[in-house]
C-alpha cells in the first residue's frame, strides 16, 4: 500500500546517504521492490439512479422529512466536496448573478467540525454557477431554516449564517453527514457508494459523460490541474460505451 512504499522511499534515502559516508557496505533497499500501490475505483450513480434518489429524498423533504435533500440537490448539481457544502454560507450565495462562490470548508478534526477559512488548493477558491431550479431549493430550505430557528427560540448558539445545520442549529459534522447519505441511501434501496462524496464522482463523471470539457470540469470541481481531474475521472460509463458505439452511425 501507500503507506508501505512511502516507508521504502524513506529508507531507501536513508541508506543512500549512509553509503555515501561509507556507514554501510551497500543500500539493501536498492534491492526490494515496494508493493505496487493500487488505485482505488471510485464509486458513483448512473444518473438515472441519481435522480431516483432525489426523488425520494424529495418526496421526504416535503413531508418534513429529508432534512438534508438540499445538501444532494446542491451536491449533484455543483459537484462540491463535502466540507465546502457543510461550510458554505448564504452570503457565499447570489440569487441575482446566480453564483455560489466558494471560501470555505469545515472539516473535521479529533475536537469537533472546525470551520476552515481556506480551502483545499488555491483552485478551490472559486466561483461556480447555479441554476434557477437550484436556487428555488435553497430558498425554501431558508424559509425552513427561519422556522426552524424560530421553534428553537432564536437561541445565539443557533449557526444562522450557515447554509446547512443540524436540527440543534450547529455544524453538521462531516462524519455525521456521511452517516445521514449513507442511512438515506440504504432507505432508498439504491446501490451503496460510500459516503457523501460519491456525489461528487457522481456529478463529474455525468459532466464528462455528456461531453463537458475537461476544463471546464476541472474549474467546477476545483481540482488544482486537469491531471487529477483526467486521472480520477478516465473510466467510461456503460452508458457513454453504448453512445461512443453509435457515434459513427451517421456516416453510414
Amino acid at each position: 500500500n501507500r503507506s508501505v512504499q512511502y516507508m521504502h522511499m524513506v529508507l531507501k534515502l536513508a541508506l543512500k546517504s549512509a553509503l555515501e559516508d561509507e556507514l554501510v557496505a551497500r543500500n539493501v533497499a536498492e534491492a526490494v521492490t515496494p508493493p505496487r500501490v493500487e488505485k482505488p475505483k471510485i464509486k458513483y450513480w448512473e444518473w438515472d439512479d441519481a435522480k431516483e434518489f432525489l426523488k425520494q429524498e424529495k418526496a421526504s423533504y416535503e413531508k418534513g422529512h429529508g432534512r438534508y435533500y438540499p445538501v444532494y440537490v446542491l451536491a449533484l448539481s455543483t459537484g462540491m466536496r463535502r466540507g465546502e457544502l457543510l461550510g458554505l454560507h448564504w452570503k457565499d450565495i447570489n440569487y441575482k448573478n446566480k453564483t455560489i462562490t466558494i471560501r470555505h470548508s469545515l472539516v473535521q478534526t479529533d475536537d469537533g467540525p472546525l470551520l476552515q477559512d481556506t480551502v483545499k488548493t488555491d483552485n478551490s477558491y472559486r466561483t461556480i454557477e447555479i441554476s434557477d431550479k437550484v436556487i428555488e431549493v435553497l430558498k425554501t430550505h431558508r424559509k425552513r431554516q427561519a422556522q426552524e430557528m424560530l421553534a428553537l427560540g432564536s437561541p445565539d448558539s443557533y449557526k444562522a449564517d450557515l447554509v446547512f445545520t443540524a436540527s440543534t442549529g450547529n455544524w453538521v459534522s462531516p462524519s455525521n453527514m456521511d452517516k445521514y447519505f449513507r442511512g438515506a441511501v440504504r432507505r432508498s434501496g439504491l446501490q451503496e457508494i460510500g459516503g457523501l462524496h460519491a456525489l461528487r464522482h457522481t456529478y463529474a463523471t455525468r459532466m464528462l459523460e455528456l461531453g463537458m470539457s475537461p476544463r471546464y470540469v476541472q474549474e467546477r470541481l476545483g481540482h488544482a490541474n486537469i491531471t487529477i481531474t483526467l486521472g480520477t475521472y478516465s473510466h467510461v460509463t456503460p452508458k457513454a460505451k453504448s453512445e461512443i458505439a453509435t457515434v459513427t452511425d451517421d456516416l453510414i
